[in-house]
């Protein structure tokens, strides 16, 4: 049985890459995520945070509008403004 599934192991991961993990890696990462966490934290204690669930709904609301009543007059005026 433990060969069995030795085989099947084998198999399965002979074709993958692992890179190597390097401890500068790993620091990086901590700092990053440390970064982002106190980033998030700040625009939540602020009046950001009102602003920035106001953009997410709009964000998510308009082009689901758009699809819904196949609005398409508005991204083709907005692409000949652009030029």
């Amino acid at each position: 049985m433990e060969r069995r599934i030795s085989q099947i192991l084998d198999n399965y991961i002979s074709g993958v890459y692992f890179p190597e993990i390097h401890i500068t890696d790993i620091v990086e990462v901590l700092i990053l995520a440390f970064l982002i966490y106190r980033v998030i934290i700040w625009i939540k204690n602020t009046k950001a945070w009102m602003l920035m669930k106001g953009i997410l709904v709009l964000a998510g609301f308009i082009p689901r509008c758009f699809r819904c009543i196949r609005y398409s007059t508005l991204p083709k005026m907005l692409s000949r403004s652009w030029r």
